[in-house]
């Protein structure tokens, strides 16, 4: 169990929009720039930027955050790969957060729809998914990530609330209307994350002590239907 409040750096080169942002004594400064296949050169200017912002070097991160998939398997690669190394040249620690659970997160703080099902295009007729729910602010995933075929996705059992989809593969497979109760809106099916929504779920997991070392930092991909499969940068 971790008491000190930590100062961190969030990045994200997951999706379109690549993102960064800090965390330090309870105040948040981020950019974001829409950038599709240009991460590798738009990320450092970002981080310059937030840096700036929160007077701070490298030096003076703790952690640094990224999402760790399941996802897009280049855009994760090269937030890992850069999470790797400024870790390990600013001694820093890293904690790895679902993709799927960030999604979920920043659709909440964006948009406050909660339940949600976030469900993502894994191609090869295939998506990976998962249910959360909104406690205290943080949105909890209600299992574990998953990939599946379309078909097979659960519905949340939950008879006084809507259920938002949330994700390309809702549209791509048209899988709202083989579900009731669902609600789909355009911007929850195309919205894009921003790094500033993985720092509280960052600092759940700080305070939990869920920290690692920079080698210790991998995409994370799903196989098969419910197995986690790590492999190193």
């Amino acid at each position: 169990m971790q008491s000190k409040s930590p100062t961190l750096l969030a990045i994200d080169t997951s999706t379109a929009m690549c993102s960064c942002a800090i965390y330090h004594k309870e105040k948040i400064f981020d950019a974001h720039k829409l950038s599709p296949r240009q991460h590798t050169q738009m990320l450092f200017p970002l981080i310059k930027q937030v840096l700036k912002q929160a007077a701070l070097s490298l030096k003076d991160i703790d952690v640094i955050v990224f999402p760790k998939g399941p996802g897009s398997f280049t855009g994760i690669r090269l937030g890992v790969t850069i999470t790797q190394g400024l870790a390990f040249v600013n001694n820093c620690k890293v904690i790895g957060i679902s993709s799927l659970w960030h999604l979920a997160q920043s659709v909440y703080q964006s948009h406050n729809k909660s339940p949600v099902i976030v469900c993502i295009d894994a191609y090869m007729n295939e998506v990976y998914w998962n249910s959360f729910k909104v406690h205290d602010d943080l949105m909890l995933p209600l299992q574990n990530d998953a990939i599946d075929s379309p078909g097979n996705i659960k519905h949340i059992d939950d008879a006084h609330n809507s259920v938002y989809a949330v994700g390309d593969a809702w549209q791509k497979y048209d899988l709202q209307n083989a579900h009731d109760n669902i609600v789909s809106e355009q911007k929850l099916l195309e919205h894009l994350p921003l790094a500033k929504h993985l720092l509280p779920l960052a600092l759940m997991e700080y305070k939990k002590g869920n920290i690692e070392n920079a080698e210790q930092a991998m995409p994370v991909y799903l196989s098969g239907k419910t197995r986690w499969k790590k492999q190193p940068v």
